[in-house]
């Protein structure tokens, strides 16, 4: 039984003094790399109860890259109306 213990022991003291496996860099242009870099930019976004007007054009533009910069927006919009989306002009 004390055998088992320490074998429990030593495992969790190995996970958590361990670097996890999603903590070391990918190689560039993987999708694993891809995920890490939204992750870095997510991680810049500012919080708290009171934001200054500068803050919150920081998020605003944050937002902004990380959506554009993430998803292709317009095909979103043309899956998203399906049958439609030939009715819309480029305005709309």
């Amino acid at each position: 039984m004390m055998k088992r213990c320490h074998r429990w022991f030593l495992l969790v003291l190995i996970c958590l003094t361990a670097p996890p496996a999603w903590a070391k860099k990918a190689p560039d242009g993987s999708p694993t790399r891809a995920i890490q870099e939204l992750d870095d930019t997510i991680s810049k976004f500012r919080t708290g109860k009171k934001l200054s007007a500068e803050d919150e054009k920081f998020n605003r533009d944050l937002k902004h890259t990380i959506i554009h910069g993430t998803f292709d927006v317009r095909e979103l919009c043309r899956l998203a109306l399906s049958s439609h989306w030939d009715q819309r002009n480029d305005a709309e």
